[in-house]
């Protein structure tokens, strides 16, 4: 089941909607990274940190001004090199997409294992630790991913309900 809206509001009111523990948040990475204005950092940033795309710079403001952390919602990152990683995995520099066969991204078989294994987060109101299998969220919310990129996590997220934004600063739905 896919979810339509045309506005911002119309889009918090929605995911404030779901339990924070069935909705996950899946953000595109970006071809920009932090190494490509400063190539002397470290090898290793978390992906948070790393990606400096547009876009995601967009979602992450989106995320933190709408307080989703803080409700408990959850967001990952899906890399053409890393596949479905969490905000805080260390990633390097690479240019691997997902659309570009020539790349060499990472496996549809081995997105479909991530999704099964455990992960493990905090919960921002307390040390507790939350444990959840990707696959046992029951909505997915894809911002600024491409139509390859969509029909990807599709694949891998069978059965669910997909809220898609394309462009979370002009909430074209697509």
């Amino acid at each position: 089941m896919n979810k339509i809206f045309d506005d911002n509001e119309g889009l918090i009111n929605l995911i404030k909607g779901y339990d924070p523990e069935k909705i996950i948040f899946i953000v595109s990475c970006t071809k920009e990274k932090i190494w490509d204005d400063n190539d002397d950092l470290l090898v290793y940033i978390s992906a948070e940190k790393a990606y400096t795309g547009k876009e995601f710079k967009s979602f992450l403001e989106w995320y933190h001004k709408n307080n989703f952390k803080k409700l408990g919602y959850f967001w990952i990152i899906l890399s053409g090199k890393y596949g479905f990683i969490e905000p805080d995995h260390p990633i390097s520099w690479y240019d691997i997409n997902l659309s570009n066969p020539n790349h060499y991204a990472i496996s549809k078989k081995s997105l479909q294992n991530q999704i099964k294994q455990l992960r493990k987060w905090k919960k921002d109101t307390s040390n507790l630790s939350y444990q959840i299998r990707l696959q046992d969220f029951e909505t997915i919310v894809c911002i600024n991913c491409s139509r390859k990129y969509l029909k990807t996590i599709k694949k891998c997220f069978m059965n669910k309900t997909y809220i898609f934004v394309k462009d979370i600063n002009n909430l074209e739905s697509i």
